[in-house]
């Protein structure tokens, strides 16, 4: 290996690269040397050898270039390269599909078979405005969370193969795709408020759907949190009451009928161990199923402490939805059987 192509160190890469910044950019070839051969291979295997492959990577470099200056040293500089390369190939990919579709004359159309014979108007414009929403929500992500979405949910890649393409450890992957679906949620809020529901069109129960429409009570001073435990429980099946404290929680305990509290451990202006202490002592609490969810208290001991307080559950965020709900149904058909 030749010392123009070895991998430098982070201080080595780190001076090159404030020297760049300052105007040296004869240094940007030699920086990026060591890293083209595995930009190369990365391109060529995620666009199965195109013959574009070196085009793109040459947009990689470019792109690079354009934004060394946004480098924050938070990882390494390859993870850097890597991900814009990633997020490069699935703009290639984007767009070699449209062209597929742009590449069909109209009498190639014309011999396509319509799938749905009552056609509307209005869904297909509820559809394309829905897409533009998601891509709005998407453009306002971090790049780090870009890539995230489009690997785990676009592309529907498995936790440990967007593990191994970004470097990260599983559990890191799992961290981020929660968060980058949260910042998703947050941007989505305020269309997901303003938009009606529509009326199921199907009577059979989802996958962990509830038989019947029992009530769930959230608390959280987090509204990301609400809204993305609401994502996941009402199209199951279940109504979902919303709090941001444990006095407003217990109010509408006792106010009303839950089946279920599913409740943060660490709030400000009294815990989840505070809130779940007061509603183990109110005996027309008692019975119902309580699940301490966290963020950040996640050793064991915390654990421990939740259970011997009379916590039903407790589960560490991030969680995958089909989880979530298995861990609500179990809560609730133990509830049933006492």
């Amino acid at each position: 290996m030749t010392a123009e192509s070895r991998v430098r160190s982070s201080q080595e890469e780190a001076l090159m690269i404030g020297q760049v910044l300052e105007g040296r950019q004869d240094l940007f070839c030699d920086l990026l040397r060591p890293h083209l051969p595995v930009l190369s291979r990365v391109v060529r295997a995620k666009m199965r050898n195109d013959p574009e492959a070196e085009d793109v990577v040459q947009q990689i470099v470019l792109k690079v270039f354009a934004s060394l200056d946004r480098f924050r040293f938070e990882a390494s500089f390859r993870t850097w390269l890597t991900r814009i390369a990633i997020n490069e190939v699935l703009q290639w990919h984007r767009g070699h599909v449209a062209s597929r579709f742009l590449a069909l004359d109209q009498s190639a159309l014309a011999q396509l078979q319509i799938v749905d014979q009552a056609f509307s108007p209005l869904k297909e414009y509820e559809r394309g405005e829905t897409a533009r929403l998601v891509r709005g929500a998407l453009a306002k992500l971090p790049e780090d969370y870009q890539v995230m979405i489009r690997l785990r949910d676009l592309e529907g890649r498995s936790v440990a193969e967007t593990a191994r393409l970004l470097r990260l450890s599983v559990p890191a992957a799992k961290t981020r795709h929660y968060r980058a679906r949260l910042q998703m949620l947050r941007f989505l809020a305020p269309w997901r408020a303003a938009a009606p529901r529509p009326p199921a069109m199907d009577s059979r129960p989802a996958l962990g759907a509830a038989p019947q429409r029992q009530t769930i009570l959230a608390v959280d001073n987090q509204a990301i949190n609400l809204e993305l435990a609401r994502s996941i429980l009402e199209p199951s099946g279940y109504k979902v009451v919303i709090a941001f404290t444990m006095e407003d929680g217990l109010a509408l305990a006792r106010a009303g009928s839950c089946d279920l509290i599913l409740s943060d451990a660490c709030m400000s202006g009294g815990s989840g161990y505070d809130f779940l202490q007061a509603v183990k002592q109110d005996p027309r609490l008692r019975p119902v199923p309580f699940v301490l969810i966290t963020s950040s208290m996640i050793d064991e001991k915390a654990r421990i402490d939740g259970l011997a307080l009379g916590a039903t559950r407790f589960l560490c965020r991030p969680i995958e939805p089909e989880l979530l709900l298995a861990e609500i149904r179990a809560c609730l058909t133990e509830r049933e059987d006492e």
